[in-house]
């Protein structure tokens, strides 16, 4: 809670130094794109687009890590995306970040597909 407190605080300090007649800016407005959006009974956007490929990731082609979160580093996805295919992760059952400090090649004469089924950010 005391964190909260602070940054009240200094949000407080930040309005009371901005000048009395200070006009707060306007965001950019949007582009308009001619017409709506159409919707299904649901309300939802309908689908406009196809998808130009159906992707298959139910059976991994490579997995990196082996269960814990160490195991799901940079080195393992640089191996696993060396070789192509279907890549998951075997990371735990906790949502993990592998730390990426330089650029990673894709074999581009495979397709890739990387799963982290919800739960793996790369950073």
């Amino acid at each position: 809670m005391r964190l909260s407190i602070i940054a009240f605080a200094a949000l407080v300090a930040l309005l009371a130094a901005a000048p009395a007649d200070a006009k707060p800016k306007k965001s950019p407005q949007k582009p308009k794109l001619g017409g709506s959006t159409p919707k299904t009974s649901s309300g939802r956007p309908a689908a406009i687009c196809t998808s130009p490929v159906q992707l298959v990731t139910s059976a991994a082609t490579k997995t990196v890590g082996k269960g814990t979160p160490a195991s799901c580093n940079e080195a393992a996805l640089v191996s696993a995306l060396a070789k192509g295919g279907v890549i998951h992760f075997n990371c735990g059952p906790t949502p993990v970040t592998i730390a990426i400090q330089s650029e990673i090649n894709v074999n581009p004469s495979v397709n890739t597909v990387i799963d982290g089924n919800h739960l793996v950010t790369l950073d």
